[in-house]
Order: structure tokens, then C-alpha cells, then sequence
């Protein structure tokens, strides 16, 4: 009884932290949201909102850590999904196409200037790419 009041504990906490984890995910995905929106877009920012508070209240009542790490994406995914729709392309005549940030950049191990150098080169080549044949790129 003892060990398992320990473990029970230990994964009590491991819920803990990794809820704040998700609420930190949260907060910074409405926040980018809020700050993306114009002022006649309050209508999606409220629809965003109400995504990400139902998030909230489901890692509140989640019992689980494997609920919890696939939050992470699902929340990821809203703030995407909103983002894309809080783009404004200010004249219809501009093609315009957008890309997530985390389909340009990658993990890495930067040691020096060179891999620097090679790894914005990368980035480079990435957006040039999806650029190619558009007018407008934005990133997301």
C-alpha cells in the first residue's frame, strides 16, 4: 500500500505538470491568435476561444498522460486552423499561399557559424520554394 500511495503520487505530479504544460500551450496559442486578429475578425478570435476552452476543461478532467501529449497536437491544430482563417489577403487579384512555421524549421544541432549558415539556407530554399508562382507568403 505504501509504494503504491508513492506511485499514485509521483504520477499525480506528472499529471500536474504536464497539465500546465497544456494550459501554457493554451494561453500562448490564444495569445498568438488574439494578436494575429483584426478588429473584424472578433468573431473567429471568440470561435477560438471557445475551441481552446473546451481543451482546457478536458486536460482538467483528463486522467491520463497519453491524453495529455496528444492535447498538444490537437491544440497545435486549432491554432493553425485559426490562424488560417484570421489571414486577410488585402487585394484578391495577389495569390497568396500559406505555411506553418513548423514545416520550415527543424530540429537541429547548431555548433557553429557554418551550420548556422547551411541551416537558414535550408529555410531558405523551403520558402523560396513555396513561394515560387505566388505573390504573397505567409507564414503561420
Amino acid at each position: 500500500p505504501a509504494l503504491m500511495q508513492e506511485t499514485e503520487g509521483i504520477y499525480a505530479r506528472l499529471l500536474a505538470e504536464k497539465r500546465e504544460e497544456i494550459f501554457s500551450e493554451i494561453r500562448a496559442a490564444m495569445a498568438e491568435i488574439h494578436q494575429t486578429a483584426t478588429e473584424k475578425q472578433a468573431d473567429i478570435v471568440c470561435r477560438a476561444d471557445d475551441a481552446l476552452q473546451l481543451k482546457k476543461e478536458s486536460a482538467e478532467n483528463t486522467t491520463t498522460l497519453t491524453s495529455l501529449d496528444a492535447m498538444k497536437i490537437q491544440i497545435a491544430n486549432i491554432r493553425q486552423q485559426y490562424l488560417q482563417k484570421l489571414v486577410v489577403v488585402p487585394d484578391p487579384e495577389l495569390k497568396t499561399v500559406t505555411i506553418s512555421r513548423s514545416t520550415i524549421c527543424h530540429t537541429k544541432r547548431l555548433e557553429n557559424e557554418a551550420d548556422i549558415d547551411e541551416y537558414l539556407a535550408e529555410i531558405k530554399e523551403k520558402l523560396m520554394d513555396r513561394l515560387n508562382g505566388h505573390d504573397i507568403l505567409h507564414i503561420i
